[in-house]
């Protein structure tokens, strides 16, 4: 019997990482820091795509330089190579999770850099 239980809970935590279909949940996305960002950016290393995911409208108010804006109502429409790391961000960083989990599923590399709130250096408008 206790072998039984213990199938059962490993059954579980599988279950519980996992989730149903294969899906990644929510808050176990890969993060990045804004430092990592920025030096990322001061390199121009070509391996990143920084992608906002909030508004047009969030976004011609003001972005971190070299971003490109999808927001996340449009996320289902990405088509970049699979290569390329993604690294996502929004207003405090709900978004970004929802967005970054959309993209995982989809196959990408993601990384979720939270919000542009806690972005210490220059914003382009």
């Amino acid at each position: 019997m206790k072998v039984v239980v213990k199938i059962v809970i490993v059954l579980l935590i599988c279950l519980i990482t996992v989730g149903c279909g294969g899906e990644i949940i929510p808050g176990t996305m890969s993060k990045i820091k804004t430092e990592e960002v920025k030096e990322i950016l001061d390199n121009k290393d070509e391996n990143y795509i920084l992608i906002d995911v909030r508004e047009d409208y969030e976004f011609r108010e003001g972005h971190i330089p070299g971003a490109v804006n999808i927001p996340l109502g449009n996320i289902t429409s990405v088509d970049y190579s699979k290569d390329k790391t993604l690294i996502v961000y929004c207003r405090s960083g709900n978004r970004s999770n929802q967005a970054a989990i959309k993209l995982k599923n989809m196959g990408y590399n993601v990384k979720d850099m939270g919000g542009i709130l806690d972005w210490t250096y220059e914003i382009e408008e």
